[in-house]
């Protein structure tokens, strides 16, 4: 096999994976979570919120093919797709800081519209380039499929660990503050993302830093023949099995964006169970 072609070893498939971690708990909270606590517990409109995610969704429809292309085109130049994931891991940290902990004047709508959109952005600088870059690492088929194996798992494990935080707190508020058992909830909470902010602020240093240096750089696999936008479209249109695919994958993405936007709204604060989420 050649460089590009090498065998994935369980220690490079998990080194990759890593960064996932963080980055389902990055993304799963301000997607389903937050809008739902700063309703309940800052008095945020619910429609204004729904504004803010619906601007912060359109940005990330133009920043994530600009961010792909750029990435691409300056895939040689400073640290490759290194330098991106690390600016954008940097850029979201920030700007879950100030989603994750309100200002001290209140939680306000131009304050959650510059914070998500950056958060946007920051997620496309890092994910983006990320995903091409385990692209990059092998171009066998096989060893690729167990490379993004392991990085869904280890983001499945991320998204758990975010789940878990509000029995892991109330069981720390009981055994070691010694607070009553009644009064803890399984409802997420502030006091949530702000655990969850620290967690990410200790982990996604460490696991990006393995990640950088046990992984190689890849090699981008230059392409024979570049098409205009015109014939890019045409051949999409031109091609049934894509267009059925892209339909379904359009029909998924409306499922998953109703479902994220209303389930805990629905669970949390239209049926009072939010006790029992975590759970």
């Amino acid at each position: 096999m050649s460089r590009t072609e090498s065998f994935v070893n369980w220690k490079l498939a998990l080194a990759y994976a890593l960064p996932n971690f963080g980055m389902a708990i990055m993304v799963g909270p301000v997607l389903g979570i937050i809008q739902g606590v700063y309703a309940r517990d800052f008095g945020v409109a619910i429609a204004a919120m729904a504004g803010v995610v619906f601007l912060g969704r359109m940005f990330d429809a133009v920043s994530d093919p600009a961010v792909g292309i750029t990435s691409d085109r300056l895939r040689k130049r400073f640290w490759g797709r290194r330098s991106w994931v690390v600016a954008g891991v940097i850029l979201s940290l920030l700007s879950l800081y100030n989603l994750f902990i309100p200002p001290a004047g209140g939680m306000t709508i131009g304050h959650l519209r510059v914070w998500f959109i950056l958060a946007f952005l920051g997620w496309t600088v890092c994910e983006i380039p990320y995903l091409a870059w385990g692209t990059e690492i092998t171009t066998d088929y096989d060893q690729r499929t167990k490379l993004f194996s392991y990085k869904t798992a280890i983001g499945y494990l991320g998204a758990f660990a975010f789940v878990a935080l509000p029995i892991l707190i109330g069981k720390f508020n009981v055994h070691i503050l010694g607070q009553e058992p009644s009064a803890q909830t399984g409802d997420f909470t502030p006091l949530t993302l702000k655990v969850a902010l620290w967690m990410l602020a200790i982990l996604m240093p460490i696991f990006l830093l393995i990640t950088l240096k046990v992984c190689p750089d890849g090699a981008h696999v230059k392409k024979r023949q570049k098409h205009t936008v015109r014939e890019a479209v045409a051949a999409l249109f031109g091609n049934k099995a894509m267009l059925i695919f892209s339909s379904a994958f359009i029909l998924l993405g409306f499922a998953a964006g109703m479902q994220i936007a209303t389930a805990y709204f629905h669970v949390s604060i239209y049926l009072k169970l939010g006790e029992h989420l975590s759970p």
